[in-house]
Parts: C-alpha cells; sequence; structure tokens
C-alpha cells in the first residue's frame, strides 16, 4: 500500500512536536487526534485498519478529506511551533506587520536583529530579504539609522557571496544528478557536463571557498566527478578533505543529519572500492549512529538508510569472503525488510538466497 504523506509526517515529528500539535487541538479526545496517534502508532502504514477504526462516521466515510485537513493541521502546528523559537520566517513576517502599521522604528530593530543573526551562519539569502525591507523604510522617507546604512551598503558583496554559493549548488546538483541516476554515467553527454565541472574557475579557484559549506559543497562535487569520469586519483584526493568535514560536522550549522547520512554513503562506496573495509565499517558505524539519533530523518528515509547500511556489511563480507558473516547479516536484514517492507524503496531490498 502506498504510504499517505500524512503518515510520513506524523512519523517525522519530534517528541517537542508531538505535544505541541495535541496541545494545540485543545482536547485529546477530538477524532481527529484520535487519527494522528493511530498513524503515529502504526509500524507500517496501513489505511484500511484506520478506516475500519472510524467505521460510519465522517471520518471513516471522507477519510481522504479527513487525512488532508489532518496533514495541513500538523503543517500550520509546526509553523507555529518554530515561530516560538523565533526562527527567520517569523521574524520576517513580524517585520512586515510593524512595517505595515508604521512602527518603523521597531521595525528597524529586528532588522537588525535578523541581520547580526544571519551573518554568524553566512546565511546571505536572509540578509539580502533584511536589505529589501531597508529599502522599503527608505522608500517611504523614513529616517533610519547608521547601522542600518551600512548593512545596505553590504549588498554586493552579499550577492557576490550568495552567486558563489548558488554555483556551487548548481555544480553539485549535476554531478549528482549524473552520478546516481542508472546507465547515466557513461554516456557521452554525462562525460562531457562532468568535464566542464572540473574545468569550471571556481574549481580551481580556493579563494572562492568562502565558508565550511562551500569548502563541503566543492570536494564532494570534485569527489563524485573522479566517479563518473573513473578518475580514481581525482575521487581519493578530495576523499580525506570530506571525511575531515564529516568528522567536524557537529561544528557546522551547513550540515544537516539527511546531508551527512549522504555524504557518509557516497564515502562508504569509495571506502569498499578502495577495500578500506576498516573505514567503511567506521563509516557505516555513524551513519547507522545518526539514523538512531536523528530527530529529522523521517521513518521512511531512516529505514531506507538503514536498509543500505545491510547492503554495504553484506558488500564488506562477500568482500572478505567471510561466508559466516554474510549469512547472519542476511538474516538481519530479511528480518529487517519484513518489518517494514513498506517504508523501503524496492530499489534497496535485495532478495537474499
Amino acid at each position: 500500500m502506498k504510504v499517505s504523506n500524512v503518515y510520513e509526517l506524523i512519523q517525522s515529528l519530534s517528541k517537542n512536536e508531538m505535544g505541541y500539535f495535541t496541545k494545540s487541538t485543545g482536547s485529546k479526545e477530538t477524532a481527529y487526534v484520535k487519527l494522528f496517534y493511530l498513524m503515529r502508532n502504526q509500524k507500517k502504514y496501513d489505511e484500511k485498519v484506520l478506516i475500519r477504526e472510524f467505521r460510519n462516521t465522517y471520518i471513516g466515510n471522507n477519510f481522504s478529506v479527513a487525512k488532508n485537513y489532518l496533514y495541513h493541521s500538523i503543517l500550520n502546528s509546526l509553523i507555529a511551533y518554530n515561530a516560538r523559537k523565533n526562527e527567520a520566517y517569523h521574524q520576517f513576517n513580524a517585520i512586515l506587520i510593524l512595517y505595515r502599521k508604521g512602527l518603523y522604528h521597531q521595525c528597524s530593530k529586528l532588522i537588525k536583529q535578523v541581520v547580526k543573526k544571519a551573518y554568524k551562519t553566512d546565511d546571505y539569502l536572509t540578509v539580502l530579504r533584511a536589505i529589501e525591507y531597508i529599502k522599503y523604510l527608505n522608500h517611504n522617507n523614513v529616517q533610519f539609522d547608521e547601522s542600518l546604512e551600512l548593512i545596505l551598503e553590504t549588498e554586493p558583496e552579499v550577492l557576490k557571496k550568495q552567486q558563489i554559493i548558488s554555483t556551487y549548488q548548481s555544480l553539485l546538483s549535476k554531478v549528482k544528478k549524473i552520478r546516481f541516476k542508472t546507465g547515466n554515467m557513461m554516456k557521452a553527454e554525462s562525460v562531457r557536463v562532468v568535464e566542464e565541472i572540473v574545468k569550471h574557475p571556481l574549481m580551481g579557484d580556493g579563494k572562492k571557498i568562502i565558508n565550511p559549506y562551500v569548502e563541503q559543497m566543492y570536494h564532494e562535487t570534485l569527489f563524485l566527478c573522479g566517479f563518473v569520469l573513473q578518475n580514481f586519483t581525482l575521487t581519493k584526493t578530495h576523499f580525506k578533505p570530506l571525511q575531515n568535514i564529516i568528522e567536524k560536522s557537529k561544528n557546522s550549522p551547513f550540515l544537516n543529519d539527511y546531508q551527512l547520512v549522504d555524504v557518509l554513503r557516497q564515502l562508504i562506496r569509495f571506502n569498499i572500492l578502495d577495500h578500506n573495509f576498516t573505514s567503511a565499517k567506521q563509516n557505516i558505524k555513524k551513519t547507522r549512529v545518526i539514523l538512531g539519533q536523528s530527530k529529522l530523518i523521517n521513518v521512511a528515509a531512516k529505514n531506507s538508510g538503514y536498509m543500505e547500511c545491510f547492503n554495504f556489511d553484506l558488500d564488506i563480507m562477500i568482500n572478505n569472503r567471510d561466508l559466516s558473516c554474510a549469512k547472519q547479516i542476511m538474516q538481519e536484514a530479511e528480518e529487517f525488510v519484513k518489518n517494514y517492507k513498506s517504508l523501503i524503496p524496492p530499489n534497496l531490498i535485495i532478495v537474499y538466497h
């Protein structure tokens, strides 16, 4: 059965987000809260069971409508929950409200707070949006303080930095599309595109590596280019810097759990190709730890990640001709598939004999 969007969203919620949602409904006795908890407690999505629970009720007779209502109720709750944490999108909503009410002094004060926080994480898009509001104030001939004028003067430099980030993002996106699309790697057009990426001016200009996020994209892009071009030297050159970035990930505001798992997946593939099985096992262990502890990664993505770890473990055992351990891994993987098959992409499921 196809997994419902609302089921995936519910499974992704942290304990605090769940608590905030149920409090926002006003009562734990409502039918929608009951549907929420029934979905939360399902190990795999079964819509027929849910409909039976609400037989001859509005939800049971209009289940698609009910799912849609619950989905958007949870999203609205998440928006409100994150607004309490003073996220940038909440602050910009507040800035807009203050601006429309003509409370320009309060508006200016909040803009400065947003920019100060954005600079700490090199969030140039947020700075540019703040600059847009400073211009609104300027257009209305509002007398604002010198510090806002100084922010406005940084716009050309901020635009340059954001352009650098955007370009690296585009280059990485291109090579990932080629690297992970089956049958695409060795096409002449794919090779041509990747060769152009390697020769791109940003790939040879260390001065353009303006922060750890850009540094990660730089090494990851060339690491993957080496795979596509079958250039072992290029891949190996960027393996260690990429591994070091993972080791320091706790200090990076640019790497979330999804990105960490994705980079580790690439490193493990190279470890196995390079017959560096000790490093591969260490990276598999790190991947499992992240999957187990992450509050960000949803259940379906976690199960896919665990399945990939089983497959990597099996590759290592087969390469080492360790048949007894391979058999044990296959048994563990079979049990895992039995329990979570509906939440694992078919291409990740190996038929074990």
